[in-house]
């Protein structure tokens, strides 16, 4: 098993990723650990939307099971100003991604792309504005389109719920819980100076993804390595703490809280997540668009990045895959949880071609080594 998955790590490494980990355990049991470039086991890497799901999403869920996050509340019972620009818009659609807000915007803007950058409280604020300001472009439940926009939103919402700051929200109901000890947000200014952080970028914004180039201009600057501060600069903006992205963490943690959520499915308790975490994985019915659950995604079922085996069960599969080249699946009924992380785009963000073909490898290769075994 080592060989191969340790192989196809290599591969990918070779054909331009810097740095890869990953980690798979099966029925409780470690099955894979491996990384390869620049990466060691102990490797930090920021997750991107990993943090959708293994951050906000679970809160939200915690928090459901509660009682105290129903998921027909409006966005304007936690936010007066936005009950008439978001009528109808529920906490459900949010994290379906039904909401019928945009994608994505550079909401950073007004923080990072003038020459008299503000300070980080200041560009916070203008941040969160720029997001609330932002009007719906589809009726709510109508289409499902993936939004930053929607779980950044989200993330706000939990933080007024709860009245905690959403990384240690994160921490008390989900990192602590689940044991994991190199999980955590860092907020701008609290890098870990001990632990071997991998880089993502060297400009302050990020250089624009393929297909953004029109919307926002990068300032001349000295490019400059920053591992420890999060890749997304709707995040930075935000503080380095967001509901769409922002977390760093490391295969081997990922794949632990993988396995606390399958034992959650079965009845498990270390979350206290129970019957929300089996409504929240469910197929959600009715958008136009790809099928996702609450806050999960699902196996597609021809083309996914986890191959053609991933989730194919009775049970299915799901997970969530991070910008930066990262991604958690779970297999219910192979019992199966693996991490796989990178830092693919400090290359250059446009360069996607290494990690289309390192993820469907790595997956379906860790279905055939575990059933072999």
């Amino acid at each position: 098993m080592q060989n191969l998955l340790n192989s196809i790590l290599e591969t990918a490494h070779f054909e331009g990723i810097p740095a890869v980990q990953a980690c798979a355990v099966q029925d409780g049991h470690l099955c894979f650990s491996g990384a390869s470039g620049g990466a060691t086991l102990a490797s930090i890497f920021d997750v991107a939307s990993v943090t959708k799901m293994a951050a906000t999403t679970l809160c939200a869920c915690v928090l459901h099971n509660r009682g105290l996050l129903p998921l027909h509340q409006e966005v304007g019972r936690f936010f007066p100003d936005l009950a008439l620009s978001h009528t109808g818009i529920q906490v459900r659609h949010l994290l379906a991604h039904s909401s019928g807000l945009p994608a994505w915007r550079p909401f950073f803007k007004t923080a990072l792309c003038t020459p008299d950058r503000p300070d980080p409280t200041t560009a916070r604020d203008l941040t969160i504005q720029a997001v609330k300001s932002t009007r719906p472009e589809h009726a709510p439940g109508s289409t499902r389109i993936y939004s930053d926009t929607g779980f950044i939103l989200l993330g706000l919402i939990l933080e007024k719920v709860a009245g905690a700051s959403l990384d240690r929200l994160a921490q008390e109901l989900v990192f602590q819980p689940a044991g994991l000890k190199h999980t955590q947000f860092l907020p701008l200014g609290h890098a870990l100076p001990e632990a071997h952080t991998l880089p993502t970028g060297s400009t302050r914004p990020r250089q624009p993804a393929p297909g953004q180039e029109s919307l926002f201009q990068v300032p001349d600057q000295p490019p400059h390595l920053d591992p420890g501060t999060v890749d997304d600069d709707n995040a930075y903006a935000l503080g380095g703490v967001a509901g769409h992205a922002g977390l760093f963490s490391t295969a081997a943690d990922l794949a632990q809280l993988g396995r606390i959520l399958l034992e959650e499915l079965k009845g498990g308790n270390q979350l206290a997540a129970g019957e929300s975490l089996r409504l929240f994985v469910r197929p959600d019915h009715g958008p136009q668009g790809p099928l996702r659950g609450l806050g999960f995604d699902l196996i597609a079922p021809h083309g996914s990045s986890t191959g053609e085996r991933w989730g194919k069960g009775p049970g299915g599969g799901f997970g969530h895959l991070g910008f930066t080249g990262c991604a958690l699946w779970l297999d219910i009924d192979r019992k199966l949880s693996a991490a796989l992380l990178s830092n693919r785009v400090l290359p250059g963000r446009e360069k996607v071609q290494a990690i289309r073909a390192l993820r469907p490898a790595f997956y379906d290769g860790l279905i055939s080594v575990t059933e072999v075994d």
